[in-house]
């Protein structure tokens, strides 16, 4: 299924009501469309999610046509990012989220703990939504820095092997 990278499908319209809590949600779906196009991605190339991390990694789901650079990869309180004119690929400038699922595969069997992508940083001090690599969102009250910091407190947070946590 072709995407166009626009606003999440369903819920009816987007007026108004939603208060503070709704660019949150709004990012959480962002992340759940970009988690199911991985899942796609890997169910089509030998349940392998795309690699390299990083934007390249999102600009795999465009070459297969799964998901196409546009407003899905904009969180909507990112003030520094914006939809570019020619947004045939993705970078800092037109990205929120950075992902690290390179060497993931769709048959592992701790998918619900492995971060597949998270929000930049400092888009929203002190809360960061992370897509795991089962397609589920969870948002974190952290003051997290970078991807390192990310996880260390998700191995904190959720008790990784070692040999999972070194993997990371």
């Amino acid at each position: 299924a072709v995407r166009d990278g626009g606003q999440a499908d369903g819920g009816g319209g987007g007026g108004g009501g939603g208060g503070a809590a709704q660019p949150r949600a709004d990012s959480a779906e962002n992340l759940k469309q970009i988690g199911l196009a991985c899942l796609m991605y890997a169910g089509e190339n030998a349940n392998n999610f795309p690699a390299p991390d990083g934007e390249a990694g999102f600009a795999e789901l465009a070459k297969q046509q799964i998901l196409m650079p546009g407003q899905v990869y904009l969180h909507p309180q990112d003030k520094q990012r914006q939809v570019l004119a020619d947004a045939n690929t993705l970078t800092d400038k037109n990205c929120s989220y950075v992902y690290f699922g390179a060497g993931y595969t769709d048959n592992d069997k701790e998918l619900a703990k492995l971060p597949l992508a998270f929000e930049k940083p400092g888009i929203v001090p002190g809360k960061l939504n992370v897509l795991f690599a089962d397609g589920h969102v969870e948002t974190f009250t952290a003051d997290l820095k970078n991807s390192t910091a990310l996880v260390e407190f998700l191995y904190k947070k959720l008790a990784y092997s070692e040999r999972r946590y070194k993997a990371l």
